[in-house]
């Protein structure tokens, strides 16, 4: 994944950096600083009215027809609300791919690593706030497997994949998430929890008013100095049985 001077008025402005394949790269920035904005544009929703160039598999994401990007990308964005009563079983299947002959084991596997085999028979509007988050993490996750091309690098956005789930669901996640990379998916993510991000991420783009603060490995950008340019705050690092934390300083 490329992006070469994109711009998207009034939101973006100049991003620019390369995403290594089979890497994970987390967005960070303030509230309003373009995270959602940047993820919806490389997944083709805000369509074509950008400037600068965005490319997927060295090829701009400009001509890429409809049915190609969703064979190439797979998008958790974060407003998933259905208004329809639909089952929890048949929601999984919306976006898969059906006829994948791994279809069956893939979904068995997802739906047991997610705890969401007791939801099938539910009708999705009727779930918790969390018990909906695994339904559209399930969804997402066995459309990516199941539509994966393996002639070609296959990548996987997310937008606070997080969000409303109970501690004991978060690991799960975290190792499909981490099960996908080593099938060579590049994934993109977006995160508010800044430790959280750090040690699921190899890769870290920080976002500021829609501009670049700094991208690179964490190893090399995720520090105390960007993390201040980035959200405006002091913050401490600190290390507990070699895991390295950030936490700002409450002043």
């Amino acid at each position: 994944m490329v992006l070469r001077d994109v711009s998207f008025d009034p939101v973006l402005k100049n991003i620019t950096f390369e995403l290594p394949s089979g890497s994970i790269c987390c967005i960070l920035g303030e509230n309003g600083s373009g995270k959602s904005t940047l993820l919806k544009l490389i997944s083709g929703y805000l369509g074509i009215n950008f400037r600068g160039e965005i490319l997927l598999n060295n090829i701009p994401l400009k001509e890429y027809q409809t049915n190609e990007l969703s064979s190439t990308r797979t998008v958790l964005s974060q407003n998933n609300e259905t208004s329809s009563n639909i089952l929890c079983d048949d929601y999984l299947s919306i976006t898969a791919n059906k006829s994948n002959e791994n279809f069956d084991s893939v979904k068995e596997k997802i739906c047991t690593q997610l705890n969401i085999k007791h939801l099938l028979n539910k009708e999705l509007n009727h779930c918790s706030g969390g018990e909906k988050q695994r339904m559209h993490l399930a969804r997402i996750f066995l459309t990516s497997e199941t539509k994966a091309k393996h002639s070609q690098d296959n990548y996987l956005l997310l937008d606070e994949p997080f969000n409303a789930l109970d501690i004991k669901n978060i690991p799960q996640v975290i190792k499909h998430i981490k099960y996908l990379q080593e099938k060579n998916f590049t994934i993109l993510v977006i995160l508010h929890d800044i430790n959280l991000a750090y040690n699921l991420c190899d890769q870290i783009l920080f976002l500021k008013n829609g501009s670049v603060v700094d991208f690179g490995t964490k190893e090399k950008v995720f520090h105390k100095e960007n993390l201040k340019k980035t959200f405006n705050i002091d913050f401490q690092e600190l290390t507990l049985d070699n895991q390295k934390s950030f936490m700002p300083i409450i002043t």
